[in-house]
């Protein structure tokens, strides 16, 4: 089992965004996640068995009001497509390949967000639920997707963002 969990953000009007941050959060939102992936997936493909489950974000469905991070949406959209690519590849080894994407959680990722209390408030008015994820919350679906009950499911990005994306 593979949980491939890494991401960083940055906060930039696309129109300023220089080559130095686009390659940066590409690097680790995008580019490790499918090196890594690749990189274990070779030792599941030889063993013909494996689970790998991608973070992704809502933010890849979506783009954040008023934060200026397409750099970071449009990576985590790059990630449900790797995903996806990743599971048609690597079925036939019955290789499960998937992705979670939650929504504002209670991360080191979001911390300045939580410190600011109008911009806390305005991301829980934005979620139909009124408040952000606990880690644990997350922790649940990646454990389920890791689990022999989730054996059918493969290529699919399953969102975790108590109803932010169905406005």
């Amino acid at each position: 089992i593979l949980f491939n969990n890494a991401g960083i953000t940055g906060h930039c009007p696309l129109k300023d965004v220089t080559y130095e941050q686009w390659r940066k959060i590409m690097k680790v939102n995008l580019d490790g996640m499918f090196f890594v992936a690749q990189e274990v997936g070779n030792v599941m493909i030889a063993k013909r068995n494996g689970k790998i489950i991608n973070t992704a974000s809502m933010s890849g469905f979506i783009i954040n009001k008023k934060r200026y991070n397409g750099v970071y949406c449009i990576s985590k959209a790059g990630v449900i497509m790797l995903t996806k690519a990743l599971a048609a590849e690597w079925s036939e080894y019955n290789i499960n390949v998937n992705a979670i994407a939650p929504g504002s959680t209670k991360t080191p990722l979001v911390k300045k967000l939580l410190e600011s209390p109008e911009k806390l408030r305005e991301l829980e008015e934005l979620t139909p639920m009124n408040r952000l994820a606990e880690v644990e919350e997350i922790a649940g679906t990646v454990l389920f997707l890791a689990s022999p009950e989730a054996s059918y499911i493969t290529g699919e990005t399953i969102k975790i963002d108590g109803g932010y994306t169905i406005w």
